[in-house]
């Protein structure tokens, strides 16, 4: 994967201990290339 995209877990299931569906959200991002 470029060095300009990364991936992050969002979510409910990211913060320990809370209760949360079942279901993983990921954001992808993009580096701004300026």
């Amino acid at each position: 994967m470029p060095e300009k995209v990364f991936v992050e877990h969002i979510g409910s299931s990211f913060i320990p201990g809370l209760i949360s569906k079942p279901i993983i959200d990921i954001m992808i991002g993009v580096k701004d290339e300026n």
